[in-house]
């Protein structure tokens, strides 16, 4: 997950807030008209003649909205003038950068800038609203498109000041495509972590710079494990519920409680009793290969799933039994453990869809990586997305849930972090299987199977 805990972008302003006037591209016949009226040559007007008008905000008095926008496109001057609005920004500088990229073909403009006397930012409305501006755009601004919501990332995108007779005033940032025509453009939104990521196309980075989770994945790396089966069951809220808990003892004496997703598994006394009587028989049929617990990080598992994985100076505790025991507020205390278990992850889509691959969908919890697994995955396996995609982030265990279960419906798989070798076979990765499916198929012989949840 990211670690920076910098800002990942910064307005890159059109000018210091510039507040006095707008300066609009649009199209009027009705000014057309008036315009030539009071014009000697009038071969170098059109019916598609743009204006390229430069509108004072405030008057003398302070008054604000000299001229009414609406969205999303019209504007209505002073004697009731009306222009269909194409892009409006905060300075000229705004304008020439769009019209640089976005200038209608073959469509003549009249300029009608003025140039003003350099007081129109220090009427006292104009000085209150500047201050106003300012102070905005210095908070932590987060990095979802004030529009449509989804993450701002990887493409050139705007900042927008929303300030017409229709909405409430407000600042924020948005995609260039779903600005509006009346959107008042501020300048661009930058920043080195667009640059070095671009390949990151509408990735989340406000969420995961801030979030916290992947204990499964955390622990089976530190543990060396980059290839393994892990059993995903989502009947986890009922197992957070109820009076008992299940015991585990251990041959130094020391006892652990049996958990799900780092949770102690919790029931009424008859549920956890049955638990404890099932725990017990197949504990029993482990004498070959015995379960046990790890004495540094409580990985749980059998004895060959977990002695090459030993740190120094730890060791694996045989497990003697399970026992049906009180739920405490100081067990609690000690073994549950906050944060998200499986996520955050994140997967891909093409055109809206769900990315699958050979009837896997594949995932990767360390996004910063994405460009060397798509290499991987083009080079090795003929893996070639394009450049067509968007990332998509799974940002807690009750969306993953969610995602694991319509997943499963369709009987596709998930794998995490798959890469492939040169002969086309899986060097790295973690498949997550439905234990429901699982246990349907007979497959259940064993109490885990590295560690399972």
């Amino acid at each position: 997950m990211l670690k920076k805990k910098e800002k990942f972008f910064t307005p890159a302003l059109d000018g210091e807030a510039q507040i006095g006037y707008d300066v609009v591209l649009g199209r009027s016949h009705q000014l057309l008209e008036f315009i030539k009226k009071d014009s000697d040559n009038l071969q170098q007007f059109s019916e598609d003649s743009l204006m390229l008008l430069q509108l004072y905000r405030f008057d003398e008095t302070g008054k604000k909205q000299i001229s009414q926008f609406y969205p999303d496109n019209r504007l209505i001057m002073p004697g009731e003038i009306e222009v269909e609005v194409i892009h409006r920004c905060s300075s000229i500088t705004g304008m020439e950068r769009y019209l640089e990229t976005c200038r209608p073909e073959g469509t003549s403009i009249i300029s009608m800038l003025g140039h003003g006397d350099g007081q129109e930012d220090h009427f006292p409305e104009a000085q209150l609203h500047k201050k106003w501006v300012t102070e905005q755009l210095t908070k932590e601004t987060n990095l979802y498109c004030i529009h449509c919501e989804e993450p701002i990332a990887g493409k050139e995108s705007y900042m927008l000041e929303i300030d017409n007779v229709a909405e409430s005033l407000k600042i924020g940032c948005a995609h260039v495509e779903c600005t509006r025509p009346v959107d008042r453009v501020l300048g661009l939104v930058k920043g080195p972590v667009f640059d070095g990521y671009s390949y990151l196309k509408s990735f989340d980075y406000a969420f995961w710079s801030k979030a916290k989770g992947q204990r499964l994945l955390e622990q089976l790396k530190a543990m060396g494990i980059h290839n393994s089966h892990i059993l995903w069951n989502n009947d986890i809220q009922p197992a957070m519920k109820g009076r008992y808990c299940i015991k585990a003892n251990l041959e130094n004496g020391d006892n652990t409680y049996v958990t799900q997703r780092g949770y102690v598994v919790r029931g009424a006394h008859a549920y956890i009793e049955s638990q404890v009587d099932l725990h017990n028989l197949l504990l029993n049929q482990l004498t070959e290969d015995p379960f046990g617990y790890t004495s540094f990080s409580n990985a749980y598992g059998n004895y060959s799933s977990l002695v090459d994985k030993l740190e120094v100076g730890e060791e694996f505790r045989q497990c003697l039994s399970f026992e049906c025991v009180p739920f405490t507020s100081t067990i609690h205390e000690l073994f549950d453990v906050e944060g998200d278990y499986y996520t955050p992850l994140v997967y891909l889509t093409v055109k809206d869809s769900i990315a699958v691959l050979d009837g896997y969908i594949f995932m990767l919890s360390s996004p910063l990586d994405l460009q060397k697994y798509l290499n991987n995955w083009k080079e090795k396996m003929g893996y070639d997305l394009g450049g067509d995609y968007c990332v998509v982030t799974v940002k807690n265990d009750a969306e993953f849930d969610r995602f694991m279960q319509e997943a499963t419906d369709v009987s596709i798989k998930i794998v995490v972090d798959p890469w492939f070798g040169n002969h086309a076979d899986l060097v790295r990765g973690y498949f997550i299987d439905s234990y429901d499916m699982e246990i349907q198929q007979g497959l259940d012989k064993r109490l885990v199977e590295g560690p399972l949840e």
